[in-house]
């Protein structure tokens, strides 16, 4: 072959790679799509674990007949209550109270407040899921990967106000059903719970606001071109 035969092949080669990227193992200018590895594992061990209490409180509710409670303890407060054995002794405490102890009011209340903390664990974590897996694949700036991270923040909001409502009311009616709100104890709800929570939503709004100006400024940039 001579040499402007060889220059010329080369060059094709070359050529036909660049569209493609198939010379440097991307498709389409992004990196090739792999297999879902442990970055999902390691960014939702948070979500994991809320939606693991949420299903250990109802499903100790089926089996044992007892509701879990968390109560926020009055300051000095000596020894624990009457009958009710208390997991934790300090600050927010876990009670498991027996049904009989309590009112249909207080059960149903308690259980819808881990049965939303426990639905949308699930759709949060499903949607970070997608979000996590386009940026895995090389896609960081798509649409889909901005929706999914809007998906979990409106899952994270609306969790959190039904869990934090229904949580608020539930233990307010179990220390009036056992005759404790006189003595300090009120619901599991805390300032620093509620502030933990709107820190979590801002920052998810701030991951969603720069990938969606990320995915505008590459549409902008392709327009361009």
């Amino acid at each position: 072959m001579s040499p402007e035969n060889l220059a010329d092949s080369s060059g094709a080669g070359e050529r036909g790679a660049a569209p493609g990227g198939q010379g440097n193992g991307t498709a389409g200018g992004c990196p090739r799509a792999g297999g879902r590895g442990g970055l999902e594992m390691f960014s939702l061990l948070a979500v994991a674990a809320l939606v693991v209490h949420a299903a250990t409180g109802l499903i100790r509710a089926v089996t044992s007949h007892e509701l879990t409670v968390a109560l926020e303890r009055p300051a000095g407060a000596a020894g624990g209550i009457s009958g009710v054995e208390a997991a934790r002794a300090e600050g927010v405490v876990t009670f498991a109270i027996g049904f009989d102890q309590l009112s249909g009011a207080s059960i149903a209340t308690v259980l819808a407040a881990q049965a939303s903390l426990l639905l949308g664990g699930l759709v949060a974590g499903w949607a970070a899921s997608r979000a996590i897996g386009a940026i895995a694949a090389g896609r960081p700036l798509s649409g889909g990967a901005a929706r999914r991270v809007l998906t979990v923040f409106w899952a994270t909001a609306a969790t959190g106000a039904a869990y934090g409502l229904l949580l608020m009311l539930g233990g307010n009616l179990v220390t009036r059903d056992l005759g404790i709100f006189d003595q300090g104890y009120g619901n599991g709800v805390t300032t620093w719970g509620i502030l933990g929570w709107i820190g979590v939503l801002g920052l998810i709004q701030v991951f969603y606001r720069a990938l969606r100006r990320g995915a505008q400024a590459e549409d902008e940039l392709e327009g361009v071109i």
